[in-house]
């Protein structure tokens, strides 16, 4: 059986990485209304973002395999614990050619 190839090595250490130091999960509703991926692992924490005039912000860090195609106007549930807040995604970006990030709106405050 041979190696692995190194992009995969990559995400598995990735995982492990992000598996340790995520402190909630999150499920993606895309506008179809179905969650499209459920209880998925992600970090998350406030990010400056220059969209929003430099000011920080709420975000997810995710790997772009457990959230695809997520994009601008989704609605995401993150769940901490037993607190769980329903957001709407105002924004996305890379982090690197696997992994993520998507800004963060209060569903009651979005459109």
């Amino acid at each position: 059986m041979g190696s692995a190839p190194f992009a995969a090595v990559l995400d598995d250490i990735d995982r492990q990485t992000q598996s340790m130091l995520s402190d909630a999960l999150a499920t993606w509703f895309p506008s179809t209304g179905e969650p499209a991926c459920e209880e998925v692992s992600v970090i998350f924490g406030l990010e400056e973002h220059g969209a929003f005039s430099g000011k920080f912000t709420e975000a997810i860090k995710y790997l772009l395999a457990d959230l695809p195609r997520l994009g601008k106007g989704e609605s995401i549930t993150v769940v901490r614990g037993v607190t769980a807040a329903e957001y709407v995604v105002s924004d996305t970006g890379l982090l690197s050619a696997t992994r993520g990030i998507a800004w963060l709106n209060s569903k009651r405050g979005c459109a």
